[in-house]
């Protein structure tokens, strides 16, 4: 009898083992990828804003990019070669080779110590730089530039299609990377002067709280609907408001504020009533806003309260900031935990958006509320999901200046605004040659 209970306890504790080693490896980083697609109707987009403003962009995760591996991305109507070099950073190129047109990111390999090796002729281009390089000296090919006379008509002049322009250095355009926490952002502006140096460095917070999972939805509409979101106060009364869709029990009370980073009023009009969130609030905003980057950054305030059966209670006052067109930063102050989450919007078409949302908390709190928290923000993600991808977009917008909702979107869109230099010029030149 005492043999078969000891044999039953170690049976008991082998399957208590499994069954927490299942719920760690499922909860402890939970991911959740979007499937299927919502569009009830395929709207009629109207007349747009450019579709790839310019800013920092999320490509992929550091995890997914190997040693010596390179990725094609196809995206903010760019031709990136992605690569991790033998030195083990990350390196972005254009993606076509300048002999003769081939793509460097399918089938390229990684050489030297941040070469791309083109697999068509072999020209190697150096990812810091961008130079065709020859060898491990990194001397810089030189070449002789030619171009059709009439590519239209092949005409001939001196009995060639093709006439000499100039000799060069041989190079490509390489685009500025920063691996931060775990991802890999791209820097991306129209305008020439600004392409290689970034207007303003993507922020990275310190935050002490632990890496929980991620979410990853796809949305068929135009990028500037998504961070639309943070100035669109009216909004959480009509999607944002239930907790569980097939309860009223439990509902969601916000109250909201936006402003310019650079607005001489920020801070009043971002205080909070409760002198323990309003501190956590200002020692955030004072530690991320510079003098450099405030006038790429917008600033969101919400205040959380959860009403349970006519019950009113404190949840969380979220503080967050808008950088640029695709990368947003929210932490959530609670009595209760503290958590950050991580918006990257990347479009990977002209009306097609990759939506990350990175979750961070509170160590001790338990795997499985960390991921119904996740799966809580997929949710309200899934409200606005049904809007967006049937949206018409237009120039002429109606509002009522007389509310402080309406407002607050004009001010929003005039912000915004500033990301579109140089875009619409580029994207028409994009469009002649899109067979």
């Amino acid at each position: 009898m005492l043999a078969n209970t000891f044999l039953w306890q170690i049976l008991l504790s082998i399957a208590i083992g499994i069954a927490y080693l299942l719920y760690y490896l499922k909860y402890r980083a939970y991911i959740w990828i979007q499937k299927g697609d919502l569009r009830e109707t395929r709207s009629f987009r109207g007349k747009s804003l450019p579709c790839f403003p310019n800013g920092w962009f999320k490509l992929v995760n550091s995890q997914d990019l190997k040693k010596e591996q390179v990725k094609y991305i196809d995206y903010c109507g760019r031709n990136i070669a992605l690569f991790r070099g033998k030195d083990g950073n990350a390196y972005a190129l254009d993606a076509y080779c300048a002999h003769m047109g081939a793509n460097i990111a399918l089938g390229g390999t990684v050489k030297l110590g941040s070469g791309l090796q083109c697999p068509f002729h072999g020209w190697i281009y150096d990812g810091a730089t961008g130079n065709c390089v020859i060898d491990s000296k990194m001397e810089v090919r030189k070449g002789e530039v030619f171009e059709y006379n009439n590519m239209d008509t092949c005409e001939k002049k001196d009995g060639s299609v093709l006439a000499k322009q100039c000799e060069s250095e041989v190079k490509i355009n390489k685009y500025p990377l920063r691996e931060i926490k775990g991802q890999i952002y791209v820097w991306l502006h129209a305008v020439e002067k600004h392409r290689e140096v970034p207007l303003y460095e993507p922020l990275s917070f310190d935050h002490g709280l632990q890496y929980r999972g991620e979410s990853l939805n796809f949305v068929n509409t135009h990028i500037q609907d998504i961070p639309e979101n943070a100035a669109d106060l009216k909004h959480f009364y009509y999607i944002h408001t239930k907790v569980f869709s097939w309860t009223n029990a439990i509902t969601l009370k916000w109250k909201l504020k936006w402003a310019a980073a650079d607005d001489p009023n920020l801070y009043e009009t971002m205080k909070v009533e409760n002198p323990k969130r309003n501190a956590f609030r200002k020692n955030f905003l004072e530690t991320h806003i510079t003098p450099k980057n405030k006038k790429y950054l917008s600033v969101l305030g919400l205040e959380n309260t959860l009403v349970i059966f006519g019950f009113h209670i404190e949840f969380f006052t979220l503080t967050g900031f808008q950088q640029g067109p695709g990368l947003v930063y929210l932490v959530l102050d609670s009595p209760y935990f503290r958590a950050a989450f991580q918006q990257s919007v990347t479009p990977t078409e002209k009306y097609m958006q990759n939506v990350w949302h990175r979750f961070y908390t509170t160590s001790w709190l338990p795997y499985w509320i960390s991921a119904s928290m996740l799966r809580g923000e997929v949710s309200q993600v899934m409200g606005d999901l049904r809007i967006w991808n049937n949206k018409k977009y237009t120039p002429k917008l109606v509002y009522d200046m007389s509310t402080q909702a309406d407002k607050l979107l004009y001010t929003w869109r005039s912000w915004y605004s500033q990301f579109y230099e140089g875009c619409a010029d580029r994207e028409k030149e994009l469009n002649k040659y899109d067979w």
